[in-house]
């Protein structure tokens, strides 16, 4: 059968669709489903009989298995519904990230109150209610409650658990529940939660209510290293325009991937990070803002030189300092550089644009090694596996 090919008052041609492809047949399908929107659930999880939804879904039975024993969840440890007035209820903000204005006034702009979620919130012993999660909800309520919109004597629907309740397969309970009930939530929620506010949840977790989690644990280690060397961690929305100060880290991705964030090499990598934030620290305290990708080269030139059994003297460091002083002058400048490198790097070799923070490793020890050989200077020269790949840069 031929394709009859049309044209539209524009002069543009059309095609009739081919009744054979591919997206013919997928639209047709698509029809035919659509004549039943309904599933019950029975049909809805008929893909976890076949691989690979059925392993996927095994796996994470076994793993809950594991967790809980013989035990088998009850009724009573599902929490349960309470209608709670806007008077007795109170966010934690240790656990809580910042409020999103944005956010808030767009739940007020489309506000239809079947849409509305239920808060969670855990029943303290003094009778009132702390919200884990869904603090944007009754935020939004309160502001409309406030100006009239929602009729007098609202209250919020809750699911509330009380403070002192545990369930199978966790001792956590009260606020310490709460804390990690808000990053559970968000773990693949509609709405990413800013690496800070998961960070500083962790280091609550131990600081404030004795969680042994391995992310917490490896967090709260990881913040140790940050303060004791003179810097602070905060969200990426505080060094917008001039908000960077000295000491402010705000690339927290950096830091996990760095410290190797509940990996089996955290106890080893933990002391790249703190050897790169010491460096920054000794040479470049006033700088405004930890630069991510200063984070990044030093804490790889670190696992680099762990990997090799070699240490890095007090002698290297000052040579590495005076080095990067005279390259790039900040570590600022030097992040800068290096995407500037990259760029030409890609251009002139036909390649597509596009930033990996790969070169930052091997932008800093190309150009340490031509320096050691222009001022008659002798240290190790780490094996990066990308120095091959960047050539030339």
């Amino acid at each position: 059968m031929s394709v009859i090919q049309m044209t539209d008052r524009a002069g543009l041609k059309n095609r009739t669709q081919n009744p054979f492809s591919v997206s013919a047949i997928e639209n047709a399908l698509e029809a035919q489903r659509n004549t039943n929107v309904y599933e019950n659930l029975p049909s809805r999880i008929s893909p976890t009989k076949s691989i690979p939804e059925k392993k996927l879904i095994s796996n994470a039975i076994n793993a809950l298995k594991s967790r809980i024993g013989k035990e088998t969840f009850k009724e009573e440890d599902f929490g349960r519904l309470e209608e709670v007035c806007f008077d007795l209820l109170d966010i934690n903000v240790d656990n809580q990230r910042d409020v999103d204005w944005d956010h808030v006034a767009y739940i007020i702009e489309t506000f239809d109150p079947r849409a509305v979620q239920v808060v969670n919130a855990i029943k303290l012993p003094n009778g009132r209610y702390s919200i884990p999660e869904g603090q944007h909800t009754a935020i939004a309520l309160y502001i409309l409650a406030q100006y009239g919109i929602i009729s007098k004597g609202y209250k919020v629907m809750c699911k509330v658990v009380d403070a002192l309740a545990t369930v199978p397969g966790s001792d956590l309970k009260g606020e310490a529940f709460g804390n990690w009930l808000f990053r559970i939530i968000n773990y693949k929620g509609r709405k990413a939660v800013e690496p800070f506010f998961m960070h500083k949840s962790r280091v609550s977790g131990v600081r404030n209510y004795g969680s042994t989690l391995l992310e917490d644990v490896h967090a709260e280690r990881m913040q140790t290293v940050v303060e004791n060397n003179n810097m602070y961690c905060r969200p990426a929305i505080d060094a917008r325009g001039h908000g960077a100060k000295p000491g402010m880290i705000t690339y927290i991705s950096g830091l996990n991937r760095i410290a190797g964030l509940e990996s089996d090499e955290f106890d080893q990598k933990i002391n790249d990070l703190n050897w790169a934030l010491d460096m920054h620290n000794r040479y470049f305290a006033n700088e405004k803002g930890v630069d991510g990708g200063f984070i990044l080269a030093f804490g790889r030139y670190a696992a680099l030189a762990r990997k090799e059994k070699v240490t890095i003297t007090r002698e290297w460091q000052e040579a590495l300092f005076e080095f990067f002083k005279e390259t790039y002058a900040s570590p600022g400048k030097f992040h800068k550089t290096c995407k500037n490198r990259l760029d030409k790097f890609q251009k002139t070799n036909n390649l597509h644009k596009s930033w990996s923070d790969n070169c930052l490793q091997a932008v800093l020890i190309i150009d340490f090694f031509n320096w050691c050989n222009a001022n008659n200077k002798n240290f190790p020269v780490m094996p990066d596996k990308y120095i091959n790949l960047y050539n030339g840069i």
